[in-house]
């Protein structure tokens, strides 16, 4: 019995700081800059981009837009060089990425924003920006 509250109080003091980022990445753009690309079609671009500043000054960061390509931008993501990729299409093919909730975008249609594997606590803060789930 006593090795049963020894191993409890090890799981609690293992699960303190919960969610955490793998690479910090939620502590790196607090009061830094906030590095993210757009994708999605030209119509949405001003909405998304409208939604990453309200992101990154709920934060207290600066918003730096990267203008690189789909697979660049997921790249760039993968190496945590950027922090968000913002208005990826719900299907996107880019699986190994971790995604937010699901939002209705301007367009109409389902997206989702991408952050970097294991960036727990960024994407939780990503997930509140984008308020309820859309299905």
């Amino acid at each position: 019995m006593r090795m049963i509250a020894v191993l409890l109080a090890g799981l609690l003091v293992a699960g303190c700081g919960l969610p955490r980022d793998q690479r910090g990445s939620l502590d790196a753009v607090r009061g830094g800059t906030l590095t993210a690309a757009l994708a999605g079609p030209e119509s949405i671009r001003e909405s998304e981009l409208r939604h990453l500043e309200a992101f990154a000054q709920s934060v207290g960061a600066r918003l730096e837009i990267r203008d690189v390509d789909l697979h660049e931008a997921i790249d760039a993501l993968e190496h945590t060089e950027i922090q968000i990729v913002a208005g990826l299409p719900k299907s996107s093919p880019f699986r190994h990425v971790a995604r937010s909730r699901t939002y209705r975008a301007e367009d109409g249609e389902i997206r989702v924003w991408a952050v970097p594997p294991g960036e727990n606590a960024l994407l939780i803060e990503v997930n509140r920006q984008l308020g309820p789930e859309t299905q």
